[in-house]
Order: structure tokens, then sequence, then C-alpha cells
């Protein structure tokens, strides 16, 4: 699991593709908007990735093909580990004898159907993506 603080190589992409979400999003609206339904709507959007490493989601089909519980996992992270391997699965039916980590790499590269992330985690992650911007560390 990926340490508290650690940056994913895939940080600056997911952070455009939720800021485009969110973009998108408010143009929708007219006249006056409620910024939680907003971000409601940002993070049920559909994204260009499932937002996890390719590693990351090996371990856990792993783990999950060994009965482990995902109980003590978040809930938007559960269902998004349970999505992944419910995927990988219908790939190694119609694709017999792909390896694991190809069929992996197939769902996470295929779009995700929404970014499984809390309302808080995407406020505090458009926090942060809004500080960069305005201190040129990143392009949006």
């Amino acid at each position: 699991m990926r340490q508290k603080g650690s940056i994913a190589c895939f940080k600056d992409d997911r952070d455009r593709d939720l800021m485009r979400a969110f973009r998108e999003q408010l143009s929708l609206q007219k006249g006056e908007f409620n910024l939680s339904d907003i971000l409601t709507a940002t993070i049920n959007s559909p994204t260009s990735h499932f937002w996890v490493s390719i590693e990351r989601a090996v371990v856990m089909i792993h783990k999950i093909r060994k009965g482990y519980d995902l109980a003590q996992m978040g809930g938007t992270r559960r269902e998004m580990f349970e999505e992944i391997e419910k995927r990988v699965a219908e790939i190694e039916r119609t694709h017999e004898g792909i390896k694991l980590e190809d069929a992996v790499i197939r769902v996470i590269e295929g779009g995700a159907p929404k970014f499984y992330l809390t309302i808080k985690s995407a406020k505090v992650i458009l926090h942060k993506i809004k500080k960069r911007w305005r201190n040129g560390q990143l392009a949006i």
C-alpha cells in the first residue's frame, strides 16, 4: 500500500482528469449552484483510468481471490478493487491464457466509471491542485 505522503506516479494525470471533470460539471451549472452537488457529480464522472498502480491492483486481486476481507478498506477503494477484479475476470474468461498483469493493465487503462473518491477527498485534492497551479507546479 502506498505510504502516506508518498507521490504516486500518476498523480499529475489524475489531478488533470479530476480538474477536467470538475470544470465540466461547473460549466453545466446555471445560476446559483451547490458545491457539494458539483463535487458529487465530479467524483461520479467517468475517468480515463482507474487511478491505482498496476502493482497495487495485482496485489489486491491476488488477495481478493484468496479470500482477503476487504471490509477494513474504505468503501470507495473497496468498490474500486471489486470493479477491477470483476473486469479482470471477464477479460480472463474472454482471452484464455492472458497473464494477470496484462489483464490488469487493460482494465486500468481502459477507463473507470467514476473516480472512486469521497467528496472530502475530492475537495482536498482540488484544493491542492489549485495551490500547485498557482505556484506554477502544475499545468492544467
